[in-house]
């Protein structure tokens, strides 16, 4: 059995008539020469090899068949013999993921695979110069950058580091920026998705260890519209550090309860945007009145304000 006329349509149609690998533009259908033919050179490749013999011929078969638009890619030649030759490494997920990557840059006119690099080094810069916060919930985002090249990882993820987010709890809009704020948050794309996913860590303090906090995702295709751009936002709120926590953590310290609160609550601290106790007194006295974390009243930012003062004694600032 081969591919139906209608999944040939959609095959091509899709593709645009270029080879589906990463950078390559080739396109499939060609002249010799101006007033020759039409050559067909582009080849309909199989995801997942009809035999169990051939590459990815052990991976599940879609359920839509061996023949159907879901495993089919359209290569040239030479990608074909590539893909074919290493499944290792040009596994059925990998040839899905650079399959909708291709399909998505055609449907959107594009110029070329190397657009979905470019716009994961320079999207986080993109969405500082336009869009100073978003309000979701009672949560308000703060995401400003000065950008990174992508990385490679693995699955043909790419990611883009040094991008600055801060996360505050509010009860009203805030229309500035929050200076200080660096969680060093990853930016990464994923081509099966087609979609951009920013995945911040905090400190789980029951577990002594990091963990996913923050983890929100925008389409590529909103990225060129940036004040149209929506984010959403999926933090367990048990993890959200707030100044109730903070303070707790200050007053336990300066009891004499040690251990390895210091270490807590600096790490606190930073991950919320402030370097050290000097930087938080000048934050939250400059923003009294005006903004309030959740369940945060003014005398516990006056408290905090006193106390960090012995934190300062205790331990030089980060």
């Amino acid at each position: 059995m081969s591919i139906s006329v209608k999944d040939r349509k959609i095959l091509w149609t899709r593709a645009g008539n270029q080879c589906a690998f990463p950078g390559c533009r080739q396109e499939l259908v060609e002249k010799v020469q101006d007033v020759g033919p039409d050559i067909v050179v582009g080849e309909e490749a199989h995801i997942v090899s009809r035999s169990r013999k051939g590459p990815r011929g052990c991976e599940p078969i879609p359920q839509e068949g061996v023949d159907s638009y879901t495993n089919i890619i359209l290569l040239c030649p030479t990608h074909h013999n590539i893909v074919d030759s290493a499944p290792d490494i040009y596994t059925k997920q990998y040839m899905i993921d650079i399959k909708s990557a291709h399909e998505h840059r055609v449907r959107f006119n594009q110029p070329s695979d190397g657009y979905l690099l470019e716009v994961a080094a320079t999207v986080p810069r993109a969405i500082g110069q336009a869009v100073n916060c978003w309000q979701i919930g009672g949560s308000i985002v703060v995401i400003y950058s000065y950008g990174s090249p992508p990385v490679r990882l693995d699955n043909d993820h790419w990611r883009a580091a040094g991008v600055r987010i801060g996360q505050l709890h509010a009860t009203e809009d805030v229309h500035w920026l929050f200076d200080s704020s660096e969680a060093e948050p990853d930016i990464e794309y994923w081509p099966s998705d087609s979609k951009f996913h920013v995945v911040q860590e905090t400190f789980l303090y029951d577990e002594k260890r990091l963990a996913p906090f923050v983890k929100h995702e925008f389409d590529l295709t909103r990225v060129p519209a940036l004040s149209q751009v929506e984010l959403l936002l999926d933090a367990d709120p048990s993890l959200v550090v707030k100044i109730p926590d903070i303070v707790k953590e200050i007053r336990s310290i300066n009891r004499g309860d040690y251990g390895d609160r210091l270490d807590v609550l600096l790490f606190q601290m930073w991950r919320a945007g402030l370097s050290d106790p000097v930087r938080v007194c000048e934050e939250f006295q400059r923003f009294k009145g005006a903004w309030w974390y959740s369940g945060a009243i003014s005398e516990e930012v006056t408290s905090m304000s006193k106390e960090l003062a012995l934190v300062q004694r205790a331990r030089p600032p980060i």
